[in-house]
């Protein structure tokens, strides 16, 4: 369903979304962070969310700077980001943009980020197809709604091929595209915002009772220490 026509203002889009996000927030996820990152401030300031500049709360987490992230441990940095990740699933109207080949990958964070919108922010060029990485293929099968743009290139697009300018190419698309896609799902949000309520328990998307714990859960489904066998025995006889 198309909320909108070729000639709907920006800010008519930007209505439409606040009004069906109902304060949810949003992550930005794609291998291109800078990008994804001048995106979450151009979508925040017409939204009113607030762009979560990851690299610079994880410096101040670590008490160090921003160019001495790279310093790091691969695992300091991924337990770093997960910890901000974590600490972000209870605050609305905020725009995440996980890092790239960082805590994404890694499944337990998704539990936290399951609490907002999934969006995949993917810039496309013709003339240097991406490879399909096992990270392209995590986006692909994550994200909830998939932006793809055309990098314009050549006389007539001066002044686009800036990140600023990329950014707002990506946010003209985008925004259009994620009202039509939350007048499609109207429960979505909703559900999201309950998700959130209740913990952020790892049961996106079939949603629990609110007594329903994942630790119980965990022990339902493993053996008793000692009686692996005799459970085993018992399935063989029910087949």
């Amino acid at each position: 369903m198309k909320r909108f026509a070729a000639s709907t203002r920006k800010v008519g889009a930007a209505r439409l979304v606040v009004d069906s996000l109902k304060r949810v927030s949003l992550t930005f996820i794609g291998d291109d962070h800078e990008l994804n990152y001048a995106v979450a401030k151009v979508v925040g300031s017409r939204l009113g969310w607030f762009p979560v500049d990851g690299l610079r709360v994880m410096a101040g987490m670590r008490k160090v700077a921003v160019a001495d992230l790279g310093r790091m441990g691969e695992a300091e940095r991924v337990a770093t980001e997960a910890e901000l990740l974590r600490g972000l699933r209870n605050q609305f109207r905020v725009i995440a943009t996980p890092l790239p080949r960082g805590a994404v990958l890694h499944e337990p964070v998704w539990k936290d980020l399951w609490g907002s919108v999934i969006v995949w922010i993917d810039e496309e060029d013709k003339s240097t197809p991406k490879p399909r990485t096992p990270e392209r293929q995590l986006y692909e099968e994550r994200a909830e709604l998939a932006v793809r743009v055309k990098i314009q290139k050549g006389f007539g697009v001066r002044g686009s091929q800036t990140l600023e300018g990329r950014a707002r190419a990506v946010a003209d698309t985008l925004l259009p595209r994620l009202s039509d896609f939350l007048a499609e799902k109207p429960e979505l949000t909703e559900r999201k915002r309950q998700y959130v309520e209740r913990g952020c328990r790892g049961d996106w998307p079939e949603l629990q009772p609110a007594e329903w714990s994942p630790a119980v859960a965990a022990l339902d489904r493993k053996p008793l220490a000692g009686f692996e066998g005799q459970e085993q025995q018992q399935q063989q006889q029910q087949g």
